[in-house]
């Protein structure tokens, strides 16, 4: 999973509960909310979360379509994650 690969074609909500939008990526504003892709992608067996950004699979691929709230919001979750990874 890289950028290249963020296009996703799905919509609606998701189990992580953030509702897309289903807008395209192209309406995106000047002050968009970058991807936190860092090209480490690793999933680890029977896990949907990637180790390099500590995004869900489904959060990747809906990011082209989540408003910047929404990224914002991934981005949050993406932390926590993070946070709990490190004091496992």
């Amino acid at each position: 999973m890289n950028k290249k690969t963020e296009a996703g074609t799905t919509n609606g909500s998701g189990s992580n509960g953030i509702q897309s939008n289903g807008s395209q990526a192209s309406q995106r504003s000047p002050t968009a909310v970058a991807s936190p892709c860092n090209q480490q992608c690793k999933l680890q067996s029977g896990s949907t979360i990637c180790q390099g950004c500590f995004r869900s699979v489904e959060e990747i691929i809906e990011w082209p379509m989540y408003t910047d709230d929404q990224k914002r919001e991934v981005l949050q979750l993406a932390e926590q994650r993070k946070k709990e990874a490190n004091n496992s």
